[in-house]
């Protein structure tokens, strides 16, 4: 389950460092349309050179943050490779990704306090520290016996020969002629007690210690899954607000760019404008990826991994 979500994590890095890549190149097309657009009014005369000079200081920076968003999609993408490839050569490297879009994720409530008890039903380090307690307790009640007095009953029944000659004594075998049985009881009292009140004792503490971490465990589920319910909650709402900012930061960039070829607006409004957009875009990228990542997350501390995803222990193991 935790090699499954991470393979899940590293491709929406992925996608999201895609998605980056194609804002930061949009970024710099705008600075290039503004470029060309300022450079066509500052020959007729309805533009100043300081307004051409600054689109045009701002086209070469935006090429800079092409460089960082190229260098994080590569990033991304061999840190995907090395979750899903053997490969161990520098082949590895030569190696490219092309992933499909990640389908919209959907608009998902979650209970924590109703999930929890899902996650006490399918989370195996649960079920494993559950083993544990049953295997303590189990040698505890072993332990403990051994500090009791042991009475063992015991009995024989069985044909006996009795005579000089080996032959006559094989034949009244054969015929029962000798029948011969026992039976009592056997107490057996331990003087001092010290080797099992010794194993005892640490019988006693190793029980105590197995409930003890199983309580943990069972904080420490519910904590988690607490915590991943309220990322859903949280990235759900900042997808909702980073969408509806990049709507409106849209809306003020075509207005901006309206006062321009108007004459009433100026170069600098509109590269701001520009940079607030990209950056608006990323951040809804950015929140959609950690919305898709929560979902995730969610479900490893539910223990559903393998269940939503098809996947089949048995059957990987079988082939």
């Amino acid at each position: 389950m935790d090699t499954v979500t991470r393979v899940v994590f590293a491709y929406n890095d992925l996608n999201f460092s895609l998605a980056n890549l194609r804002s930061a190149r949009r970024l710099r097309d705008l600075s290039a349309g503004l470029l060309d657009e300022n450079e066509k009014r500052y020959r007729i005369g309805s533009m100043a050179e300081y307004d051409v000079t600054s689109a045009r200081s701002r086209l070469v920076s935006r090429e800079e943050g092409i460089l960082f968003a190229e260098r994080a999609v590569l990033d991304a993408e061999n840190f995907l490779k090395q979750l899903i490839t053997d490969e161990n050569n520098p082949a590895l490297l030569k190696l490219h990704l092309e992933i499909e879009p990640p389908a919209p994720a959907p608009v998902v409530v979650v209970d924590a306090a109703t999930d929890f008890r899902e996650a006490l039903k399918k989370r195996p380090d649960y079920q494993q520290a559950l083993l544990s307690v049953q295997r303590s307790g189990i040698n505890f009640r072993l332990q403990r016996n051994q500090l009791l007095p042991r009475v063992d009953l015991v009995g024989s029944y069985g044909y006996s020969g009795n005579d000089t000659e080996f032959g006559v004594s094989r034949q009244q075998v054969r015929d029962e002629d000798f029948r011969s049985f026992s039976y009592g009881a056997v107490v057996s009292i331990p003087l001092t007690f010290t080797t099992e009140r010794g194993r005892y004792r640490a019988a006693k503490l190793q029980l105590r210690q197995s409930e003890t971490s199983l309580q943990s465990l069972e904080q420490d589920i519910v904590v988690r899954v607490g915590n991943a319910a309220g990322q859903i909650e949280t990235t759900q709402k900042r997808v909702e607000t980073a969408s509806r900012a990049r709507a409106l930061a849209q809306q003020a960039l075509d207005s901006e760019v309206k006062r321009l070829r108007a004459g009433t607006g100026n170069t600098f409004f509109v590269a701001q404008q520009q940079e607030i957009l990209s950056d608006l875009e990323v951040r809804e990228y950015r929140a959609q990826s950690d919305y898709r990542k929560a979902l995730a997350e969610y479900d490893r501390q539910l223990g559903v991994t393998l269940e939503k995803r098809n996947i089949s222990l048995t059957a990987l193991t079988a082939k």
